[in-house]
């Protein structure tokens, strides 16, 4: 059976285990969950991004000479490893679990913009705070005091701090805004609400983005070991070491 097409570009059938493997395996996404949550059919277009790009690597790879695949095989493993690094570190920081009804974990993906009443409530205590240092007397009192203590040389030396100076009574503007996220996320038992659907959208779009450009640059290295196994079987190797 004729296994190439006329113009040089193989079939499926031809294709062998490895990028049959690599077109699946994403599918296997639906019950791993490693990929990103949003959308829905995130595992499917992973498979038909790894198809199209070994569609390419066939169909133009065999036109190439051995030192460019070579270059683009080491291309396309650093930029493996960037976009799965990056995909690893955003999904760490805005991917949550969230609990249904039904008493399972569903996966979401957080925003990086808050709702306006909630941004507005978190500059009006941050402002109260700022009121609040500036009236303080013991921390008035202990920026006196710091270098001395009546008299009695450098603190620290025979003088016994007060409470007063070893505490900061206060939160700063994170911890204000870190709480009151964590209120809102725990009133209303979703870890999205404190944010804007629109940011939300944003963050999920990137993060698919970052699993497919994954997806792709490790199908393009696979496309290209292949090619190289069934030339090297054939006495012609594909891969060259310039110097």
């Amino acid at each position: 059976m004729d296994v190439s097409s006329p113009n040089g570009a193989r079939t499926l059938r031809a294709w062998g285990v490895f990028p049959t493997l690599a077109v699946l395996a994403p599918v296997a996404d639906f019950v791993l969950k490693i990929g990103p949550p949003q959308p829905i059919a995130a595992p499917l277009l992973a498979s038909l991004t790894i198809l199209g790009t070994l569609l390419l690597c066939f169909r133009f790879g065999e036109r190439c000479s051995p030192s460019t695949l070579t270059r683009v095989l080491l291309a396309a493993i650093v930029t493996f490893c960037v976009f799965a690094l990056s995909y690893l570190a955003v999904s760490i920081d805005f991917v949550r679990e969230r609990n249904t009804r039904a008493g399972t974990a569903k996966r979401v993906v957080l925003g990086f913009e808050l709702k306006g009443d909630l941004e507005k409530q978190i500059k009006q205590e941050e402002q109260d705070l700022v009121t609040a240092r500036n009236r303080d007397p013991l921390r008035n009192a202990a920026s006196v005091n710091d270098s001395t203590d009546f008299g009695k040389g450098p603190r620290g030396e025979g003088s016994v701090p007060r409470d007063a100076d070893q505490s900061n009574p206060f939160r700063t503007g994170q911890q204000i805004r870190d709480d009151q996220i964590e209120q809102v996320a725990a009133r209303t038992g979703d870890p999205t609400a404190p944010y804007t659907k629109f940011s939300q959208a944003i963050v999920a779009c990137g993060l698919f983005l970052l699993w497919a450009g994954a997806c792709a640059s490790l199908a393009l290295c696979v496309g290209i070991l292949s090619l190289a196994s069934r030339l090297r079987s054939s006495g012609m190797p594909l891969v060259s070491y310039p110097t």
